[in-house]
């Protein structure tokens, strides 16, 4: 599950999702006869589904059940049977339990295609606001309910008691009728239901919705006051949720959303879980305000997700998931991300994720001890002017596509050990651009391809870098300085970009370097910022000119060997042009066919050395007389005019050859060239 999923791979995932949904339904046998199995006398050793079929009836229903006497009120053990058979809202007179034959006469029991005799709420088919019969039973149950003193038992003995339901539009006349009804502390208990164009209006209902199939949710301008619950369920088209208040705790778990799961100004006052849920539309959480810990635990996100100007006063977490071959402790989104604009309180939690597409935190705020440890990020990571109050962690992340901290403040420390920044110089150009860190900051053991990475970043105080030794260094520049060659081959904008941004990110780790005065490190990133200068297109030509000859005589002062070589290679050039020259000017063969030397041969050689040890010596009008034979060859009195310019020029490199050595070889060794006290 290395990459995004397919189109037909998603479809074959909510495919399956729907099968299991109608395969656990199917299980839990809500046929007329399955309804009266509840497994009472089997005690906890009843199974799953017959479990579902209680009903905890009052101590006067009518019926065979035993009664249980506790001091916060009785009740009678029954079945959803009973609570169908119930005459209330069906039949005059006084309560009883109705017949087959009877409900059968009311329209309320169907033979299914099955064969089997079905109550009509449990069919697909139904429609509850259209079917009078079935209305008239909903809402004397809900009265029922309304009116019933409220005590421990009040949740078991009077909710409206839809488990198995799948009939459509059981709310398009709830909304209506309960418009001035206070309903307190009472929970619509649906087990496995089909409803589709929902809309939650009332304010004080407590809503607990498992396993649940719906075509359309809407829930707006509602204030819910005890613990909403929305679980094992599948939501086929797309459900909204917008300016309502959840003043206790909110629960997505173990969902199926086929399409857009919108939640737009809305106040969550207490904590929300989202966990083990598909979302395989678009995920949207805008200008809402969570009063406690939001954690997203075990979730499947196929399509983009959006987080924006949203705030999080306690905290965010996408930790402790678990998908497929993905390792342990894994939260996946397989497409787009926007954290906006939001702000996360302390503890803000994303260790682990994994991010496919693009994610942004631009203009977030975080609070105390945010981590991102272990996160990877597949495509474009922006943390555009972000805002860290308190410490950061982003230990063993890893940053594959474009990546950008521009703007951010770091107000505590942040750690980036062991982080793999993008390997592309382009995709890490100016990635710490003008970021603030106002406390440490540690790097320690992440391997920096591109120095462009802290262009114009600030460091108020310790920085700590890993240094990867000059070999690694240089290997790692190297290949850098290779790649960026390749894609911005001809393109002056794009070269001046780049190493613009090469130049200022050597330039801010020299003087990092320089403040701990680790003058190894100093010299290797002022080298680098000579090179990078150097490569820029804007640069005079004379400069980038010096800037080569530099380079090429002493490596920007780091080669000790360099300037050496230079200095015997200028040698060997003096030596071989004045022989030639005075051979030829001779006019005898460079070499006797006898292999006797030129008697030149010497005194050329002698001219070359005596130019390194005593330079301006050629000027002298005696110094002919040390090479006499060489003065010969020419047939002039003295040594010719360009070849005393030449041997001048000889005397004043090689005196800037040494010097350049000498100062590598300080640098190499640390030697100190003021005398202690």
């Amino acid at each position: 599950m290395s990459q995004k999923l397919t189109d037909e791979e998603v479809e074959t995932r909510k495919a399956k999702a729907l099968a299991q949904w109608e395969a656990d339904w199917e299980a839990m046998d809500f046929s007329w006869e399955g309804l009266a199995d509840a497994g009472w006398h089997l005690g906890d050793l009843a199974s799953e589904a017959q479990k579902l079929k209680r009903w905890m009836a009052p101590a006067g229903f009518p019926g065979e059940g035993n009664v249980h006497k506790i001091s916060y009120g009785d009740w009678k053990e029954a079945t959803i049977q009973d609570y169908w058979r119930w005459s209330i809202g069906i039949a005059d007179g006084e309560e009883r339990l109705l017949s087959d034959d009877a409900l059968l006469a009311r329209g309320l029991l169907k033979t299914g295609a099955d064969g089997k005799l079905w109550h009509i709420i449990h069919l697909a088919e139904t429609e509850a606001s259209s079917h009078p019969a079935l209305r008239r039973a909903l809402l004397a149950r809900l009265e029922t309910a309304n009116n019933e003193p409220l005590n421990i038992f009040a949740d078991q003995k009077f909710k409206l008691n839809l488990k198995g339901s799948r009939t459509e539009k059981i709310f398009d006349f709830f909304s209506i009728q309960l418009t001035n009804r206070i309903l307190l502390d009472m929970d619509f208990d649906f087990g496995k239901t089909s409803i589709l164009n929902m809309n939650f209006s009332h304010p004080d209902i407590k809503y607990y919705f498992n396993k649940y199939k719906f075509k359309i949710v809407s829930v707006s301008f509602s204030k819910f006051k005890k613990i909403f619950k929305f679980m094992n369920s599948l939501v086929i088209e797309e459900i909204r949720i917008h300016d309502t208040n959840f003043k206790n705790y909110a629960y997505f778990e173990k969902s199926s959303f086929y399409d857009l799961f919108k939640i737009n100004n809305s106040l969550l006052e207490k904590s929300a879980i989202f966990r083990k849920n598909e979302f395989f539309g678009n995920f949207q959480i805008k200008n809402t305000s969570f009063g406690e810990n939001c954690q997203f635990i075990d979730n499947f996100f196929y399509k983009d997700v959006s987080i924006i100007k949203c705030t999080f006063s306690r905290g965010l977490s996408f930790s402790k998931s678990y998908f497929e071959d993905i390792p342990s402790g894994t939260s996946i989104f397989y497409s787009d991300v926007d954290f906006t604009g939001s702000e996360f309180g302390d503890d803000a939690n994303f260790d682990h994720v994994i991010f496919k597409g693009n994610v942004r935190f631009d203009g977030c705020r975080f609070g105390k001890n945010v981590t991102f440890r272990s996160a990877v990020f597949h495509q474009k990571a922006s943390f555009h002017e972000a805002t860290f109050d308190d410490r950061a962690s982003f230990k063993e992340a890893e940053f594959k596509g474009k990546t950008t901290f521009e703007g951010a403040e770091f107000i505590g420390a942040a750690f980036f050990r062991d982080c793999k920044l993008p390997q592309s110089p382009m995709e890490s150009l100016n990635c710490f651009r003008a970021t603030r860190f106002r406390e440490l900051v540690s790097f320690r053991d992440v391997e920096i391809s591109s120095l462009a990475t802290f262009n114009e970043a600030r460091f108020a105080k310790s920085l700590i870098l890993h240094d990867p030794g000059e070999d690694r260094a240089t290997e790692l520049w190297d290949e850098a300085l290779h790649a960026v060659k390749g894609e911005v081959k001809g393109e002056d904008k794009a070269r001046e970009a780049y190493f613009g941004a090469l130049e200022g990110g050597c330039r801010v780790l020299k003087q990092e370097m320089e403040k701990i005065a680790d003058s190894s490190r100093e010299r290797r990133y002022f080298r680098y910022e000579l090179i990078a200068r150097r490569h820029r297109p804007a640069i005079k030509r004379m400069e980038a000119l010096s800037s080569h000859v530099y380079w090429a005589l002493a490596d920007y002062g780091h080669s000790i060997g360099r300037p050496l070589v230079w200095l015997f290679g200028l040698f060997l050039v003096i030596w071989t042009t004045a022989f030639l020259c005075a051979s030829l000017g001779s006019g005898t063969l460079c070499f006797h066919l006898d292999g006797a030397p030129h008697p030149a041969l010497g005194d050329a050689f002698a001219l070359s050395i005596q130019n390194l040890i005593k330079p301006g010596a050629v000027w002298d009008v005696r110094f002919p007389d040390t090479v006499p034979r060489l003065a010969a060859a020419f047939q002039s009195p003295g040594l010719p005019l360009w070849l005393k310019v030449l041997s001048t020029f000889q005397s004043v490199l090689s005196l800037l050859l040494v010097f350049l050595s000498g100062v590598a070889i300080r640098r190499k060794f640390r030697i100190s060239w003021t005398p202690s006290a």
